[in-house]
């Protein structure tokens, strides 16, 4: 049932896709040494490698598929085409070894490619490889597999839940039930599997290879000279342990690393180290794991920027923490009075600017956490960083059916909506929170999420529920709700924060300085003006008025 058909003594790896200092790890990880290749790897010892707590039978299955077919154990030849197989080509392939543990009606691809190292993907004459009828796969048993992986992803010092686990992969599960053509049922071939997990959980085949390159290749973990970006889960609960310093540079002076030289007043520094010590309220780190799973900027550790129960629920101090930031944001909020517990977000690459204009990119994702996992992409656009303008008919399009409106906040231009949210055009947001949402939803202004628009994937963000008053009604404006909790998180991890909350820094300088300069006046160009000194000051110089006055009388 192995990856190769072939037993005999050949050439180890005929890509050469195996250095030689690789090599020489995977001999080392089963006890040997030297240059031996030819030999058997016991199951125990195997197991004791790649095992998981969810999957008990997970190490035992891995070793069936990879030995040759026929042979009553895994030759270590077998085992490094593999691993080969899986790390060393095209990333979907480490995800296709890993649904062969869970498909039981999978055969061995008897070929050459496959033993070289090559995709499978296809036979040799072009035709897609045939998936295995539904029913015959684990697909529950694969996706609780990745959750897990990714929990441990985060290290020793977190614990791992079973019981969060299964959440996890059932969240995927029903995700995947309503999102993959053909994909009901608890069994898929691996065509329509990767091909839902490349639309929405891209980075699951980074995660994979983590797990078998912390195994087989550790170096390619913890070496900064890798190029291997293994995959990091994201983590908010009093984590996040940088600062406003200069981010990284080659040549740094001795200031450019002391947060006291780069931000604003000492009480600000306080608060800010503060608030990065702050867990979250609203979610946990297990629950923002399949969020890592659809970017790697939504990876790594998160820094809490606003949060409504610290800083209060205030769009002035939302903006305050939000503008000069340069660098990747997500925003979590949960709703109020609703039945069941709702927790919803947006999530943006670029930073956030003061306009009443749309901006922003295509990667910005609108989506649900709780009760169930929605997520909501862009649907269409003309590429990263394009602008549209905000007006009342959705702003400029690439085309008839898509919009460029990927994000808006408005703080103080007179006769543009304030508030800040994505998608939709002035007149019906897609998902808006102005600036009066500490007052509660009202007929004027109101919290608000829209199951539909031209920039982004069409779905309820917010379910409507007419019992609540104004919580989840449908109108002609949407689908309302109110807030009960707010937070803003920077994301993408330490070095991304760093440089993020750097720019904000300096941005917070200039802002300070032009304020302070326009608090001063140049008291000498008042008094060297006679205008000024009639109208504008007066009594100060009446005194020189009478004297010329004397002067002239006399």
């Amino acid at each position: 049932m192995g990856l190769s058909g072939s037993s005999s003594a050949e050439r180890l790896s005929d890509d050469g896709s195996l250095s030689p200092r690789e090599l020489e790890g995977l001999i080392s990880l089963f006890g040997k040494s030297g240059k031996k290749v030819n030999f058997d790897i016991s199951k125990e010892s195997f197991c004791a490698l790649f095992k998981s707590a969810s999957i008990p039978q997970f190490g035992s299955k891995l070793y069936d598929v990879m030995k040759d077919e026929g042979a009553p154990m895994l030759n270590f030849r077998a085992f490094c085409r593999a691993i080969s197989f899986a790390c060393k080509t095209t990333s979907s392939n480490c995800t296709r070894l890993v649904f062969r543990v869970f498909d039981s009606a999978a055969t061995a691809p008897q070929t050459a490619d496959m033993a070289d190292g090559k995709s499978s993907s296809s036979t040799g004459s072009g035709a897609p490889e045939p998936a295995p009828a539904s029913g015959d796969s684990d697909f529950k048993g694969f996706l609780r597999f990745c959750c897990e992986v990714g929990e441990t992803s985060r290290g020793s010092g977190f614990s791992v839940s079973l019981a969060n686990v299964d959440v996890l992969a059932e969240k995927l599960h029903r995700h995947f039930e309503v999102k993959a053509p053909g994909g009901a049922g608890t069994g898929c071939g691996f065509t329509v599997l990767n091909n839902w997990l490349n639309e929405f959980f891209p980075c699951t085949a980074q995660l994979l290879l983590t797990y078998f390159n912390s195994i087989c290749f550790p170096e390619s973990i913890s070496s900064p000279s890798s190029s291997f970006s293994p995959f990091t889960a994201p983590r908010v609960a009093g984590e996040a342990t940088v600062s406003n310093a200069r981010p990284k540079k080659k040549q740094a002076t001795a200031t450019e690393g002391d947060p006291a030289a780069d931000s604003g007043s000492g009480a600000e520094r306080k608060a800010n180290a503060e608030a990065a010590e702050l867990p979250s309220i609203l979610v946990k780190n297990d629950e923002i794991l399949l969020l890592g799973l659809y970017s790697k900027k939504l990876q790594g550790s998160w820094r809490l920027l606003y949060s409504s129960d610290k800083h209060g629920m205030s769009f002035n101090r939302i903006a305050h923490h939000l503008l000069g930031y340069d660098g990747p944001t997500c925003v979590l909020i949960r709703c109020a009075d609703e039945p069941v517990e709702t927790v919803i977000g947006m999530f943006s690459e670029s930073r956030w600017k003061d306009s009443n204009r749309f901006y922003g990119t295509p990667d910005n994702i609108l989506f649900t956490l709780s009760p169930e996992l929605k997520i909501y992409r862009a649907s269409g656009g003309s590429g990263s960083g394009s602008t549209s303008a905000a007006s009342g008919g959705g702003g400029s399009t690439s085309n008839a059916n898509t919009s460029t409106n990927y994000q808006y906040l408005n703080l103080k231009t007179y006769g543009y909506p304030h508030g800040f949210g994505m998608g939709g055009h002035l007149e019906r947001f897609r998902f808006f929170i102005p600036d009066t949402m500490d007052e509660g939803c009202r007929d004027d202004k109101v919290c608000v999420a829209n199951d539909s628009d031209l920039t982004f994937e069409r779905g309820q963000i917010v379910a409507p529920s007419a019992n609540q008053g104004f919580i989840g009604h449908i109108n002609d404006i949407g689908t309302k709700f109110n807030v009960e909790c707010l937070e803003v998180w920077a994301c993408g991890g330490d070095e991304l924060i760093r440089t993020g909350l750097f720019a904000q820094s300096k941005d917070r300088d200039v802002r300070a300085e032009n304020i302070n300069k326009a608090r001063q006046c140049d008291k000498a160009a008042f008094a060297g003006n006679a205008f000024d000194q009639e109208f504008l000051l007066g009594k100060t110089f009446e005194h020189k008025t009478r004297m010329a006055d004397d002067a002239t009388q006399s």
